[in-house]
């Protein structure tokens, strides 16, 4: 029997005096199972995009425009079969699956307000 290993990475910031901000999570590997954002600090005009880093392709894991509310997220893709076309239950509806990242994820932050703080909790199954 497999045990499934869950940790949370903790990804904290401060933006500058412009409002802006970059960082970046410690590096992982495993399915992104959610991710908690404590942004109600950042102004209300905040831009934040969560993306995976390291990988050959960036993907967009999260993106919000002119918001600074905290939400829980539970980012999903579809699956795909062999040929690269989306596989689905029934011919319309699309079977979704976890993002599997190898590496880093990276948080911009835009607009935020002049150095305020934000965390946000990744939930990962590690391998």
């Amino acid at each position: 029997m497999m045990v499934r290993k869950i940790s949370v990475k903790r990804i904290s910031g401060t933006t500058d005096t412009s409002g802006d901000a970059t960082v970046y999570s410690s590096p992982f590997g495993g399915k992104l199972l959610s991710f908690h954002l404590d942004i109600d600090a950042l102004d209300a005009t905040a831009d934040v995009t969560v993306t995976s880093d390291s990988e050959l392709v960036a993907q967009t894991l999260y993106s919000s425009t002119n918001s600074n509310t905290n939400v829980a997220v539970y980012p999903r893709e579809y699956a795909m079969d062999t040929a690269g076309a989306d596989l689905t239950f029934d011919g319309t509806r699309k079977v979704p699956t976890e993002f599997v990242l190898n590496g880093r994820v990276k948080v911009v932050v835009a607009q935020g307000g002049s150095t305020k703080a934000f965390t946000i909790n990744a939930y990962v199954e590690e391998y």
